[in-house]
């Protein structure tokens, strides 16, 4: 990735909630709301489908730490 000189990077950080209450709300919220309000902003509900669907496949944090610990 290039960023121009005085641009921004932001990046979306992904993990995954081990809190069953939290799970539970936020597994509603990411496989309802989010593609339905997708969908009626863009007529594309599958995309928001599968994005929530890719993020549930991403894996853990700790497969991604840089110094193996």
């Amino acid at each position: 990735m290039v960023v121009k000189r005085g641009g921004r990077f932001l990046c979306l950080r992904l993990s995954h909630i081990d809190i069953p209450v939290f799970k539970d709300i936020y597994d509603f919220y990411a496989f309802s709301v989010i593609p339905s309000m997708g969908g009626l902003v863009s007529c594309c509900r599958e995309s928001y489908q599968y994005l929530v669907e890719s993020i549930r496949r991403y894996p853990p944090q700790d497969k991604f730490c840089l110094n193996g610990s």
